[in-house]
């Protein structure tokens, strides 16, 4: 499979240039959800030139400056906006593979690689997203349960209640319930809310 260098951005609406094939939202969600190992990829495409898809996890499991700067190139620099926020799915914990079972021997090592990379790369951009809106308050806003969740893997779709009691645990934290009240401040319009140009989030 050829690997396009950055993600592709899968659009319902229209865009001055880098456009890309107008796919159905079938195709779409069957592309984003390709997760390797659970769900085949899918290619998409005219006939005889289409091009495979996996899930977008693999390099872009955090892509909130991609959305930025999408945002950018539809609205312009000089639009408002009252603010970002990045919903995770769990703080990643350590991996181990030195005794691995017998769903990781049956991983191609280089794809146990990359998908332990993808743990910590996550976190990264969060990080680096916090950094770099420190001074812009109420701009940017991280929700990620912060335990739990990493014992619960991808298959395990019949641990909801696991993830709920998780995630109920987590909004009960100190401080997330001023975070999720500047969300919806922000997202209800409030006058209170400062809202930033798109220039100001960062360079494109």
């Amino acid at each position: 499979m050829t690997h396009a260098a950055g993600p592709t951005l899968f659009r319902t609406y229209d865009v001055a240039k880098n456009k890309e094939y107008n796919c159905t939202i079938w195709e779409a969600a069957r592309a984003t959800s390709a997760a390797p190992t659970f769900f085949k990829r899918i290619k998409i495409g005219p006939s005889g030139s289409g091009i495979e898809y996996i899930d977008a996890g693999l390099g872009y499991n955090n892509p909130t400056m991609q959305v930025i700067e999408e945002a950018a190139r539809v609205f312009g620099e000089d639009s408002q906006i009252a603010c970002i926020v990045s919903i995770g799915t769990g703080q990643s914990g350590s991996v181990s593979y030195a005794s691995p079972d017998a769903f990781q021997k049956w991983l191609p090592i280089g794809l146990v690689e990359v998908l332990e990379k993808i743990s910590t790369d996550t976190s990264k951009t969060a990080e680096e997203m916090e950094k770099r809106y420190r001074n812009l308050p109420g701009i940017y806003y991280r929700l990620n349960v912060d335990r739990g969740l990493q014992s619960v893997s991808l298959d395990e779709w019949k641990r909801l209640g696991d993830v709920r009691a998780h995630t109920k645990n987590y909004m009960k934290l100190e401080g997330i319930d001023r975070r999720v009240d500047g969300v919806v401040n922000a997202l209800s319009g409030s006058t209170a809310h400062q809202t930033y140009e798109l220039g100001q989030l960062g360079s494109f």
